[in-house]
């Protein structure tokens, strides 16, 4: 009887470490691999490459986390963008496409900018 107990106190314990062991800051490779529609990131405009058709984004992060920026991004523009409204030093909200953000290369295309 006694051995059946430990059993029981083992499995609530592990139970119990499991539960604290997760981490409370998502990573980011799986966040860049899920399958939802969009990401939302928040950033500070740098201005705007007519080459590459992309707004420069400092800063950038994701929306939901108050995390480290991952640094400098292009993001390509939808087509109906116009680059006059964000001047260097704007504040943007970008909706994104996941399988677009290629963080490596530091390059993500937008569905919707717009002010923060």
């Amino acid at each position: 009887m006694a051995s059946v107990g430990f059993i029981l106190i083992a499995i609530v314990f592990s139970a119990i470490i499991d539960s604290t062991r997760k981490s409370p800051i998502p990573d980011n490779r799986a966040r860049a691999t899920q399958t939802s529609s969009t990401l939302e990131f928040l950033g500070s405009s740098g201005g705007f490459d007519e080459s590459l058709n992309a707004l420069i984004v400092s800063d950038l992060q994701f929306a939901d986390t108050k995390g480290k920026p991952l640094g400098t991004f292009n993001v390509i523009v939808p087509g109906k963008f116009n680059p006059g409204s964000f001047p260097a030093g704007t504040s943007v909200r970008i909706t994104a496409i996941p399988s677009t953000f290629k963080i490596a290369e530091h390059v993500l295309t937008a569905k919707e900018i717009r002010r923060n």
